[in-house]
């Protein structure tokens, strides 16, 4: 299934996304707020909105060091858990 990445059309902060299946918002991938409490090295976080991931309860996320390493976590944990 394609997801897209687009910038958040609500949030007018930099490197905030929205990850879009069919037109509809399923996650969001953003950078961390500076000093904002996460591992070390772990400057971006992605999220799946639970109702779009079986098994997951109220979502699934997690933290990485890059933007692309964010996309791919993401991509990972959408093929092995999608609704």
């Amino acid at each position: 299934m394609q997801l897209i990445l687009k910038p958040d059309p609500a949030d007018k902060t930099p490197n905030r996304f929205v990850v879009l299946s069919d037109g509809v918002q399923v996650g969001r991938i953003f950078d961390r707020v500076p000093g904002a409490s996460a591992a070390r090295n772990a400057n971006w976080c992605w999220t799946i909105a639970g109702k779009y991931c079986r098994d997951c309860g109220l979502g699934v996320g997690g933290d990485a060091a890059t933007r692309e390493d964010a996309i791919a976590a993401f991509r990972k944990t959408w093929d092995e858990h999608a609704t």
